[in-house]
């Protein structure tokens, strides 16, 4: 950037010590343009844009910015006079020019995106054939209508409010595109320093340059780091805090202060802690006084000692589902059982009664509390290999919260009717059957899915006298009077009519998406990892997902008739129709084939 007059002026920190590697002679970095001088830089028909930088996990040295509004206060550049077709590239030490992964900044869009030359399509493609692809005849757009003309999906879902079907996409070519877009590039110009230090995690090694030693995080996402001359470790892991702002043109990599050192690389406990603290949680298993205070306080009145019961005046106004034969399935491990199901067949002998129970942790949890200020914060329950750091107290995750079998436990609820196909029952006005409300339940088993899978496979819930305890162990037995062949015959029930809705589900276009997780076997009290091996998916825990796929898909149907915009909705995109072609041509190259129906 030039310093004469009429310039823009720009930020430059420059950090120069000893055993850096900085060069004296000249910048390595161009300076950063500063928020005033923005709308000079931007004139001269430069495309710049503002956004997130992600770093990615193949390279410390590149990543992507997506183009997004500033917040007020912030310079706010042009928009570009052709759509950006995709996020922006940015690739290499200099262009990335001392961004790191998660700051906001501005970037410049090459020019060349916006050309075409030697037969090649530019990287910014004008979007009015992908507009027109989705025109009728006539060139009149067509209109979008509501899901009851697809009656495969209504008959999923009978969905009760004005939700439209996605607009028709047009064929896909049976041959590759030849005009899809180029990856758009650019350099970051500005960049917008965040308000807090970053705490960085990583292991330390020599400088290449033999003059001291530097921090390679955790994340590849961000750059090496230089340290203090005090710290000479090498090869352990440790911590330290970086000043967003502080990285100068004239050095090659930005400093950590107030380094720690967590443990020796390979050994369990400082492993484990190098990973909380590359993902941000600084917190523990134990919580503060004041919150431990606040939950003893939410369920006093219920204490007993098995733990913990409604009182009658906390159990007032609910539907009572305690005579039901309502069980869990979760993982061997769980010990928070936050969710249970119950099926029974319809007295007309037309399908199913299904509910879906979720803990009512409301009842416990008061908007501004300290409990509630401190879940806030911890935002879910952290699953390590060999411990388990909650987002609430034990007396509510593993005790008041915990659908643990032979207790009462309160509730959320969502009931409804199925066909034995799947589909949802309506009664005559085309008005489903479903109830939500608060519920009291008492759970009469505690399955695994293991144990559900031997069920589901005649292995055991049988009838016998003499149940095999490999198949069915004692303590997931059923309790309060329900025997072995009620609680074999509602789950048989629900797999049925399960995999005849997933069947169903798949047929009309639903995408499965998944991956091999690791299941770890610990060994002795310590609870040392003995082998990892693939975490087995089975049909009971695919019984589980449509169930509680069901219930959330109602629920949030629920919000959006009558929540009045106070529920936290996600809502997937449309895909593109280049995007659709893409799939298409790398389902062509693996020998395989779509159709877009």
């Amino acid at each position: 950037g030039g310093k004469g007059k009429g310039s823009p002026r720009r930020n430059n920190t420059n950090n120069n010590t000893p055993g850096s590697g900085s060069r004296r002679d000249r910048p390595i970095y161009e300076d950063h343009v500063s928020q005033q001088d923005l709308p000079t830089y931007c004139q001269d028909s430069k495309v710049v844009i503002y956004g997130k930088f992600r770093g990615v996990t193949t390279s410390r040295r590149s990543g992507y910015v997506t183009p997004s509004r500033p917040p007020a206060g912030l310079y706010s550049p042009p928009s570009p006079p052709t759509p950006l077709a995709k996020d922006v590239y940015v690739e290499g030490d200099k262009r990335k020019n001392r961004v790191i992964d998660g700051e906001y900044c501005y970037v410049e869009v090459d020019a060349s995106c916006f050309e075409a030359g030697d037969g090649d399509d530019p990287a910014v493609v004008d979007l009015t054939e992908e507009m027109e692809a989705m025109e009728g005849a006539g060139g009149k757009a067509q209109q979008r209508v509501p899901w009851s003309s697809d009656r495969k999906q209504f008959e999923l879902w009978s969905p009760q409010h004005d939700t439209l079907a996605p607009l028709p996409m047009s064929p896909l070519p049976s041959t590759p595109s030849s005009r899809a877009a180029s990856q758009v590039t650019g350099k970051v110009v500005s960049v917008v320093p965040s308000p807090t230090p970053i705490t960085v995690v990583g292991v330390l090694k020599p400088n290449p340059n033999g003059k001291g030693v530097l921090l390679y995080p955790v994340s590849n996402k961000l750059p090496a780091f230089y340290l203090p001359p005090s710290v000479s470790r090498i090869d352990v892991l440790a911590r330290g805090t970086y000043n967003p702002g502080s990285w100068g043109t004239r050095n090659y990599f930005p400093r950590l202060s107030d380094v720690q050192i967590i443990g020796n690389c390979v050994d369990v406990e400082a492993e484990t802690e190098a990973a909380l603290r590359a993902e941000g949680i600084e917190h523990t298993a134990s919580f503060p006084a004041p919150v431990e205070a606040c939950v003893l306080r939410a369920v006093s009145a219920g204490r007993t000692e098995q733990g913990w019961s409604p009182t009658p005046s906390e159990a007032l106004g609910r539907r009572d589902f305690t005579q039901d034969c309502v069980f869990t399935i979760d993982p061997t491990t769980a010990r928070d059982l936050d969710d249970a199901l119950c099926i029974s067949p319809l007295s007309d002998g037309s399908g199913v009664l299904c509910s879906v129970h979720i803990a009512d942790v409301t009842a416990f949890v008061k908007p501004k509390t300290s409990v509630d200020d401190e879940a806030r914060v911890r935002c879910t329950t952290v699953y390590m290999v060999d411990r388990v750091i909650p987002m609430l107290p034990r007396d509510l995750c593993e005790i008041a919260c915990s659908l643990n079998e032979g207790v009462t436990r309160l509730s959320f609820s969502c009931q409804f009717e199925l066909g034995h196909d799947g589909g949802l029952k309506s009664d005559k006005n085309g008005r489903r059957k479903v109830w939500y409300g608060r519920g009291v339940i008492r759970s009469k088993c505690r399955l695994d899915y293991r144990t559900a899978q031997n069920i589901i496979e005649g292995k055991c819930g049988n009838g016998s006298d003499v149940e095999d305890d490999e198949y069915w162990p004692l303590d997931r037995r059923p309790v309060d009077g329900a025997t072995r062949e009620d609680v074999a015959r509602s789950v048989r029930l629900m797999h049925g009519v399960a995999m005849r809705r997933r069947k169903r589900r798949f047929e009309s276009g639903a995408v499965g998406l998944t991956r091999v997780k690791l299941a770890f076997k610990m060994a002795g009290e310590a609870k040392v990892p003995e082998k990892c091996e693939p975490y087995p998916i089975w049909d009971s825990n695919r019984v589980v997902e449509e169930f509680m796929l069901l219930a959330n898909f109602l629920v949030a149907e629920r919000l959006i008739v009558k929540g009045e915009g106070a529920g936290l909705l996600r809502r997937h995109e449309q895909p593109t129709q280049k995007g659709l072609t893409e799939v298409k041509e790398m389902a062509v190259a693996f020998g395989g084939d779509t159709h877009n129906s």
